[in-house]
């Protein structure tokens, strides 16, 4: 079972989370990543908009269905690692946002419910985009088992 924890930018920094984590660091386009160790490691830019509002915002990097599936498929391959941790700057939306949309598809506590009740203000365009490309993944996942093991 994955353990999954929302933090913000501030909660990480100074870490070393070594072997022991998986961390998923979000950002605003042209912001710094907080400094903390960790061999695994995934970085992403993303402004906390939903794609719908772009372009009346002029914002240009909300997150989109490359990015969510990007982060699902290096997500995936640390699945095997226990703790996951996913921070953005505050730790109110994005990263909550990433956390639930991955939690509806794995076994991972808390809970995607769980997640949504701490975290009322989660990024909804986020979520969806991360769950869609999860959701594709895990069937992926499941027709290429089937293939391997001759399941028909």
């Amino acid at each position: 079972m994955i353990n999954i924890k929302v933090l913000s930018k501030v909660a990480v920094e100074g870490q070393d989370f070594g072997r022991n984590a998986f961390v998923i660091s979000i950002v605003s386009p042209g912001n710094e990543h907080p400094k903390f160790t960790s061999e695994f490691l995934l970085r992403c830019q993303f402004n906390d908009v939903r794609e719908d509002l772009m372009i009346d915002s002029g914002i240009t990097s909300a997150m989109n269905k490359g990015m969510a599936e990007h982060i699902v498929d290096v997500a995936m391959e640390h699945r095997d690692v226990e703790t996951w941790i996913i921070h953005c700057e505050a730790g109110i939306s994005r990263s909550p946002a990433v956390a639930i949309g991955l939690a509806r598809y794995l076994k991972c506590t808390p809970t995607a419910k769980e997640l949504e009740r701490m975290f009322p203000c989660y990024n909804k365009h986020v979520e969806s985009l991360v769950s869609t490309a999860a959701r594709k993944e895990i069937c992926e996942i499941a027709k290429n088992l089937r293939v391997q093991f001759n399941f028909d």
